[in-house]
């Protein structure tokens, strides 16, 4: 199954780039936590609702465990952890976090393994194919 993708050229003004062309991933569907549970139930000897019950628990626990500060590492997925946006201050003495934090994100760095040239495979990529969508 390959990766689709269209060229699409940059129209954005005073910018070198401009006139230029790009590649932009094509997305043919939508896969919701249900379908996933159904593809997983026809791979293995779950049935849906225990699949179900498991992403529903995973949801929750991540949850729990990254508001208490803990990074998740889930093997052959990769590694979650909160991350602050906030305003730099002179001195620590002058954050406050009511005045300072500008939000949270969750950080996701999908697992990779190293190839024998030093270069980053990353797991959910390795053997990826990409194919222009025509059309």
């Amino acid at each position: 199954m390959p990766i689709l993708y269209k060229m699409k050229q940059i129209t954005a003004p005073n910018t070198s780039a401009t006139g230029k062309y790009y590649a932009l991933t094509q997305y043919t569907g939508t896969w919701r936590t249900r379908d996933v549970a159904k593809l997983i139930q026809a791979n293995c000897s779950l049935k849906e609702s225990d699949v179900l019950a498991v992403i529903s628990e995973l949801v929750c626990t991540m949850k729990l465990l990254l508001q208490d500060s803990q990074r998740i590492q889930l093997d052959g997925f990769g590694t979650f952890k909160i991350a602050i946006t906030n305003e730099p201050v002179e001195h620590p003495e002058d954050f406050d976090p009511k005045k300072n934090v500008r939000g949270l994100r969750i950080l996701f760095w999908p697992e990779y393994t190293l190839s024998q040239n030093g270069h980053q495979v990353k797991e959910m990529l390795e053997g990826a194919e990409l194919v222009e969508c025509k059309g």
